[in-house]
């Protein structure tokens, strides 16, 4: 063994995250928080592109339509080597993202129902989305593993 810890349960090295207010206006600081994190924790340009676009599309959800009043957003990098994972946790309506049917994309855009095409879009970019709720808060967890 090469010293690195390979115990998927393990804690990661790095973990950064941000409390803000669950409202629109806090999203720049969002961004900010994540694109600055993402940077000082080295992550490849690739990951970075998905964890954004995932963070768009799930606090402006949560901050839309939960009836929450913080978001926070957690990043962790590490154990085991070159996992990320972006956690959101919320104190809104309990929401399980994963119970709703995903839209049927062979439709064309004039017969889909409007909704479900961002949750599908993370969904397909993540290795693993799972949501749990804990007491009084929601946390949904995106796992995406940096490829050799």
């Amino acid at each position: 063994m090469d010293g690195q810890n390979t115990d998927p349960g393990a804690r990661p090295e790095s973990v950064l995250e941000k409390t803000v207010p669950a409202d629109m206006a806090a999203m720049p600081d969002l961004v900010a928080f994540l694109e600055g994190a993402l940077e000082t924790m080295g992550c490849p340009l690739a990951i970075t592109t998905k964890l954004m676009v995932c963070l768009d599309e799930i606090a402006s959800n949560v901050m839309k339509f939960s009836g929450a009043h913080d978001l926070r957003v957690r990043l962790e990098h590490g154990a085991p080597e070159g996992t990320w994972r972006l956690s959101f946790i919320d104190d809104g309506t309990p929401w399980n993202p994963l119970t709703h049917a995903d839209p049927d994309i062979t439709l064309s855009a004039e017969e889909r129902p409007i909704g479900g095409l961002g949750l599908l879009m993370v969904k397909r970019m993540m290795d693993d989305v799972s949501y749990s709720r804990d007491g009084e808060t929601n946390v949904l967890r995106l796992r995406i593993a940096q490829k050799s």
